[in-house]
């Protein structure tokens, strides 16, 4: 069972993208992962989806460029507000994102039981570029494909001869038909 896991999760790309996925659950963040690739690799990611939201703020939805909103009116404290933001200075977007992702490994893990999603929901206006990488990768993969090879499974072992056998007869043939590669001959 062993060398059947190590052989599907063997790729590059998709042992990436497990320690990514694994660094962005708060129940386990940097436990299992050393190294400081990852973590560049999520900062880059950060900053390009910042990037890709500034530019969708600009362009309509057909392509074109979208109309500026009316002028409002300013009140004094807009003026001062304006003035003590433009005093400090702007902070770059990768040193933003540098900054966020270390916040967030430096906090406690979660309890172990505990929903992540509803845990990124919940801190989403702490960790604002962090979570929209958190959304992409702890997604849930919307596929029926191991539940098909399970009814292929059975479709193969019960034919029209075999269609007389009890249920449980039937669950144990596709249980030792899916298994066949792990046993090992005696």
């Amino acid at each position: 069972m062993c060398s059947v896991l190590q052989g599907k999760y063997e790729p590059t790309a998709l042992q990436k993208l497990l320690e990514k996925a694994c660094c962005l659950d708060p129940r386990y963040k940097d436990d299992h992962i050393n190294d400081t690739e990852t973590k560049s690799a999520l900062i880059e990611e950060m900053v390009g989806a910042e990037d890709e939201e500034t530019s969708a703020s600009v362009v309509g939805e057909e392509g074109q460029m979208m109309v500026p909103p009316p002028v409002k009116k300013k009140t004094l404290g807009d003026l001062l507000k304006s003035r003590a933001t433009s005093a400090s200075a702007p902070i770059p977007k990768r040193a933003r994102a540098d900054n966020e992702l270390m916040r967030y490994l430096q906090e406690e893990c979660i309890d172990s039981n505990a929903n992540p999603l509803c845990w990124w929901r919940d801190n989403q206006s702490r960790f604002p570029l962090l979570s929209k990488v958190a959304r992409k990768y702890m997604c849930i993969c919307a596929t029926s494909t191991q539940s098909e090879r399970v009814f292929s499974a059975a479709r193969n072992i019960v034919t029209p001869m075999r269609s007389s056998l009890k249920p449980d007869k039937v669950s144990m043939l596709v249980f030792l038909a899916r298994n066949k590669d792990m046993i090992t001959e005696v």
